[in-house]
């Protein structure tokens, strides 16, 4: 019965990183369509997703929901740990396949474009409203679906995340508006 908690707990962070990632998909299609007024699909990946937010999501959560009565704790954490996810993400990409998928450059304290100041406080004001409120929700939400229904979602969701795994890796998404 004990591996039973695990495989909820596991599937729980599953929901949470495909949460995430989607939220980040919708958050990076906003933000591209009030700086440059168009419509573009950002990220290495094909699919509604940005794997960076759900890494981010899932981090903040496992390592801080502890703290989500501690808010300037939280959002300091929560800053430092999505600084260094989109530090590491954003040095792979660029070591494995030269490319850019965000330039932070003109920005005040970045280092190397990869990361800067105010991404930094944007992932601390995020790490805190996750972890001491959203979560909780979407947990509410989650927690509605039977467990059959919730296996059923996220096997569905693993699968399209890894068809787009096999055409990413090789030939990730990339041009005008995608990268920089």
């Amino acid at each position: 019965m004990e591996h039973e908690g695990y495989l909820q707990k596991l599937m729980q962070y599953g929901y949470f990183f495909f949460l995430s990632a989607f939220v980040g998909f919708l958050w990076e299609g906003a933000l591209t369509l009030l700086q440059d007024n168009t419509l573009c699909k950002r990220g290495f990946f094909y699919g509604p997703w940005l794997p960076v937010y759900g890494v981010g999501g899932v981090l903040f959560y496992l390592l801080l929901h502890r703290l989500k009565k501690h808010y300037i704790l939280c959002f300091f954490l929560s800053a430092a740990i999505g600084t260094a996810v989109e530090l590491v993400i954003g040095l792979l990409i660029r070591q494995v396949y030269h490319l850019n998928y965000w330039d932070y450059s003109g920005f005040y304290f970045n280092y190397l474009g990869l990361i800067c100041l105010l991404s930094s406080l944007g992932f601390g004001l995020a790490g805190v409203f996750w972890v001491s409120y959203l979560s909780r929700y979407a947990l509410l939400l989650w927690n509605k679906l039977s467990v059959k229904k919730q296996k059923a979602l996220l096997l569905l969701l693993l699968l399209l995340f890894t068809i787009d795994c096999i055409v990413a890796v090789p030939a990730p998404n990339t041009g005008r508006g995608i990268t920089f």
